[in-house]
């Protein structure tokens, strides 16, 4: 992973509590569950998305849950939210993952703009 990426990643885990979980799936014992799609959208945005060469990926997991993360042009997993399966003593489904388009809905903007507002050394 390049220190670019490195950086990007920490700054997104770092600003989760600004995104808002898919109620379906949020949890109070999972903090990073139901907040995939938002945390990818952020993280492959700041990137700098398709034109640097990141994809959007999505698998459903072995609880018909839909997961979401970046993969690089060499095919690193960018995952801000892989930690939700590490509560739940589990693998994330990447195996399984594809790539797909975005959804036009912007609710990912509140944690990009405060991933752009953190300073990380």
């Amino acid at each position: 992973m390049q220190a670019t990426e490195v950086i990007a990643l920490r700054k997104c885990i770092e600003c989760l509590h600004f995104a808002n979980a898919d109620a379906r799936f949020a949890s109070a014992r999972n903090p990073t569950r139901g907040k995939s799609y938002v945390a990818a959208r952020a993280l492959l945005d700041y990137l700098g998305g398709k034109k640097r060469g990141y994809r959007l990926m999505r698998a459903v997991d072995q609880h018909n849950v839909p997961h979401y993360w970046v993969a690089s042009s060499n095919d690193a997993i960018l995952d801000p939210t892989k930690a939700q399966y590490e509560v739940m003593g589990e693998f994330p489904p990447y195996t399984a993952g594809i790539s797909v388009s975005y959804r036009p809905k912007n609710k990912h903007r509140t944690l990009l703009a405060a991933m752009r507002r953190l300073k990380v050394a």
